[in-house]
């Protein structure tokens, strides 16, 4: 016995013994959360070409291809800027005087005297 699916595609009837009708309804009542541990599962049993075909409809399949050799993953890329930062390639030194942390915290300015009030931030109320 056949049937149209939402995607117009003509199915037959499940040979696993599950009635593929109820399995939709099931699905419906479902969490997300585990629908979505069904979906995971599926990805590693389902037929690459048969994946691809269902997917597209969905996902840019052209993004999910493999990357170029070469090619570092982010962990390897960020276990790299870790290992250079530790080495100091990206230090940059800078005077720590008291004027220069007064300055960055926005709390010293060059040319007010110790006399002059505190600016007022007109921007917050």
């Amino acid at each position: 016995m056949a049937r149209r699916t939402v995607s117009g595609v003509v199915k037959k009837a499940s040979a696993s013994g599950i009635d593929l009708d109820k399995l939709r309804v099931a699905l419906r009542r479902l969490g997300d959360e585990y629908v979505f541990y069904i979906l995971d599962a599926l990805i590693d049993v389902v037929p690459p070409a048969e994946l691809e075909k269902v997917v597209s409809g969905y996902i840019d399949v052209s993004q999910l291809r493999p990357d170029p050799r070469g090619k570092q993953s982010l962990l390897a890329e960020v276990r790299a800027f870790d290992a250079a930062s530790r080495a100091g390639r990206y230090y940059e030194s800078f005077n720590a005087s008291i004027p220069t942390r007064l300055a960055l915290r926005g709390d010293f300015h060059p040319t007010r005297t110790r006399k002059d009030p505190p600016r007022q931030d007109l921007t917050t109320s």
